[in-house]
């Protein structure tokens, strides 16, 4: 027990002669003014980037209402180009392509009406389903699409802001690393 009480003094004591740092910042500036200003100008420059990100964050209404619009500009905002081009073709092209096979189908159906023998009515009848079923295949195509955009562009944005508060506030100023987490509930 003696030694036990012995042995705990002397590893304090030699613990205590070892000691520079606490928390990282050296005991001589703990207490020092200028350090304490140090600080509260990263907490402030934390702050400002914090209430930048809340004006810059991504609102998933706005995201929803501009990508029904807009197919694409949703993934766009949130930096998924690929996704963007996708979708933006894919709509668009589908909704596009659609309507003109069903023209062609109309323009084809017209011509079976004013056929005047077999071969060119049945030919006219065999072009105007061709393109009805193309044209809805192609309408469908556009019409997913939209709607999976449209259901996209506001899926991830919790994830795309959280991204944007750690690229901003994740700062090197020279000497250290600092890092700020915000919890919201």
């Amino acid at each position: 027990m003696k030694y036990n009480k012995l042995f705990f003094f002397f590893f304090i004591l030699v613990m205590s002669l070892f000691a520079k740092e606490i928390d990282g910042i050296p005991i001589r500036e703990w207490n020092s003014t200028s350090y304490r200003t140090e600080e509260r100008r990263k907490t402030e420059r934390q702050s400002q980037k914090y209430q930048e990100w809340l004006t810059m964050r991504l609102d998933a209404k706005k995201l929803r209402t501009n990508s029904a619009v807009f197919p694409g500009h949703g993934q766009y905002k949130k930096h998924q180009y690929i996704k963007a081009g996708i979708f933006s073709v894919a709509s668009i092209g589908g909704v596009v392509g659609g309507y003109f096979f069903l023209n062609s189908a109309s323009e084809n159906y017209n011509k079976y009406k004013e056929a005047d023998d077999i071969e060119s009515i049945e030919s006219y009848w065999d072009k105007t389903q061709d393109g009805k079923k193309m044209g809805m295949v192609f309408l469908s195509v556009g019409v997913v699409s939209w709607l999976v955009n449209v259901w996209d562009a506001s899926a991830g944005v919790e994830k795309a802001n959280n991204k944007l508060l750690e690229k901003m506030l994740f700062s090197y100023d020279g000497k250290s690393v600092n890092w700020q987490l915000c919890f919201s509930f």
